[in-house]
């Protein structure tokens, strides 16, 4: 938060004692915030503490399932952008992690199912349902980022899914 504010001052030309600047700054401020399924109240307070201290446009950690970045969306209420990041998932171990690791409901049964079932070609499946996703949430926000982009086989398939204009 602290950061944020000290970005925001600068921009309107105080530094962080408040003490005028001879100029301004331009910076675009993003934060990164985890979509999840259900957000505590804690979570969506801090969410909303963050647009209110100045932050430009938020970035989502990787997001595999509609709902997650739903409820971000409605506590976010298009006050400003959100970029969704999208991760490849490369096996059915990588997957089952972050099932462990992340809240209930980020990484869905149907996408464990999906990378169980592709067995040795897990990569290839995973590579299929990020651009899925892509597509999918290419409809909600303002843009998508694609983790791993250093494949551009998988950038080009991806790009070719979404059904809005690519810019760039």
């Amino acid at each position: 938060m602290g950061l944020i504010e000290l970005l925001r001052g600068l921009n309107e030309g105080t530094d962080r004692y408040g003490l005028r600047l001879e100029g301004t700054t331009n910076f675009d401020i993003g934060v990164r915030i985890r979509a999840a399924p259900v957000l505590s109240a804690a979570a969506r307070t801090r969410t909303r503490r963050k647009i209110a201290a100045g932050a430009h446009f938020i970035v989502t950690s990787p997001v595999y399932t509609q709902h997650a970045l739903d409820t971000l969306l409605d506590v976010i209420d298009g006050d400003v952008p959100v970029l969704a990041t999208v991760h490849p998932l490369r096996s059915l171990a990588e997957a089952e992690l972050l099932r462990r690791e992340l809240p209930d409901g980020c990484v869905p049964t149907g996408l464990i199912e999906r990378l169980d079932r592709a067995g040795d070609g897990a990569a290839a499946e995973g590579e299929r349902i990020a651009v899925e996703l892509a597509a999918q949430f290419a409809n909600s926000t303002q843009g998508i980022i694609l983790s791993c982009a250093d494949r551009p086989e998988l950038v080009s398939r991806t790009r070719a899914a979404l059904v809005r204009p690519v810019v760039g």
